[in-house]
């Protein structure tokens, strides 16, 4: 995960372009600092924005759901986007020439893992990684993508062990034998923790769009 100290800096560097919006620093959880920024820029200017947010105690923006997003007027110096609700393409009309928006998404790691280290996963044909699909989004609605990290960590994710249990207790391969894959299984476990530092098997990305002036 990314040390405070960077993430601060990156925070600093949109402050200072939007007078009056400033952020403490109390935690190392993005989804909870991006929370945290919205609502402290919401509270100054009540131009920011949020589509299905995932924190039912934020309170200061006005919070509007993925569906009634193509209704909304006007446009935001800031959207925080916490899940998939909302097509980019809306967004970019929302989203004010020079504004910033935010994103928050949780997604299943070990399908795409498993593939990319054996060449064979528990779900056939895989959903694309949001490595790629989130940015092919991005510029295909005319915005343009200024920031994108995954992270991987215990805060949001069951073990790595939990994923062995469930890879041996999984029926949706059709020749998928648990007792004769048990080395395989291991041998996921072995790979993901030591060859890619994983240690579990969901991930958090965050990212942040501008729309060009």
């Amino acid at each position: 995960m990314q040390k405070p100290d960077q993430w601060k800096a990156m925070i600093d560097r949109w402050t200072k372009q939007r007078s009056g919006c400033a952020v403490e620093w109390e935690s190392d959880d993005p989804q909870s600092l991006f929370v945290e920024l919205a609502c402290r820029y919401a509270d100054v200017t009540g131009n920011a924005l949020y589509v299905d947010c995932l924190d039912d105690d934020c309170g200061e923006p006005e919070c509007i759901n993925g569906a009634s997003l193509a209704t909304i007027d006007g446009e935001y110096d800031l959207i925080c986007v916490c899940g998939e609700a909302a097509s980019f393409e809306d967004l970019a009309r929302v989203l004010s020439a020079g504004g910033v928006l935010i994103g928050v998404t949780s997604g299943e790691l070990h399908y795409i893992e498993t593939q990319e280290i054996f060449g064979r996963g528990i779900n056939w044909p895989p959903a694309r990684p949001v490595r790629f699909a989130i940015p092919d989004a991005v510029t295909a609605a005319g915005l343009e993508l200024v920031f994108f990290v995954e992270y991987f960590g215990v805060n949001y994710c069951p073990d790595i062990d939990s994923f062995a249990r469930f890879l041996l207790s999984s029926q949706t391969v059709s020749d998928f034998d648990a007792a004769k894959d048990a080395v395989f299984v291991r041998e996921i476990q072995r790979k993901l923790a030591s060859e890619r530092g994983i240690r579990n098997t969901e991930h958090l990305a965050v990212y942040a769009v501008t729309k060009p002036a």
